[in-house]
């Protein structure tokens, strides 16, 4: 058991170390091609601006992915620290959604933010719960795909004390045989390929870990080809944010 602890430290540690190693070289890169698509060398052609707006893309993604890491190692080392204040929950979706809006509209997606009258603020860290609410948008979005329909719902929850986020779609769907592990580190549901889009399966797992470390309970409903509800819950806050 001491072994096995020890190796899982060190798996860690190692994950840390090469996450946090990347984000250096990766910055000067982005560095670097920000100052060629300016223009500070020279005049940049259409396709050489072409293909460095695919290697700016290809180093973003690595960034988020590093980032996700980070994220991960640092959950499960328990080294993941809340700044809980009063927030009202709906101004935190408005704002998510007014971010992902670009994406929303290249799809022709519609969105909807339903919120029930008189919610009570919710007792959060509004970084994190922000991460929280894009982690689950943001897949919204990715598995839709064209003309689909992505709700908010924001409601009293069922447990007393708390309000109830759901975030539902109609895209793709997860099968029955995926759902028990759509939570866990690094995996990824057997129809992820069908919209073409990549991820290291981490985004997931690691809302979990935020959701639980706000004392709060995460779930989901899916049909397989008719898309899938997220049910996240956050502890009602015992005063108005300032």
């Amino acid at each position: 058991m001491a072994e096995s602890r020890r190796g899982r430290r060190l798996k860690s540690m190692f994950v840390s170390i090469a996450a946090h190693e990347l984000r250096s070289p990766l910055a000067s890169i982005t560095g670097y091609v920000e100052m060629l698509l300016d223009g500070m060398f020279g005049v940049v052609s259409d396709k050489q601006t072409e293909i460095l707006h695919i290697v700016e893309s290809g180093v973003q993604r690595l960034l988020s992915i590093s980032s996700n890491l980070l994220d991960a190692t640092r959950l499960e080392a328990g080294r993941v620290e809340l700044v809980l204040v009063p927030a009202h929950l709906s101004r935190l979706v408005r704002a998510v959604a007014t971010e992902m809006m670009p994406q929303m509209e290249a799809r022709e997606q519609q969105f909807t933010l339903d919120v029930a009258p008189d919610l009570p603020p919710v007792l959060c860290d509004r970084t994190r719960a922000t991460q929280i609410i894009g982690n689950l948008l943001g897949n919204a979005v990715k598995y839709t795909g064209h003309h689909g329909r992505i709700t908010v719902s924001l409601t009293l929850a069922a447990e007393s004390g708390f309000v109830q986020m759901a975030v539902s779609d109609n895209g793709v769907g997860i099968p029955e045989s995926d759902q028990g592990r759509i939570f866990n580190r690094f995996f990824r549901g057997e129809n992820a390929h069908l919209t073409g889009e990549t991820g290291a399966g981490l985004g997931l797992h690691i809302t979990r870990g935020l959701v639980e470390l706000h004392s709060g309970h995460i779930w989901l409903q899916s049909q397989l080809g008719q898309g899938s509800t997220f049910f996240v819950t956050f502890p009602i806050a015992d005063e108005e944010p300032t």
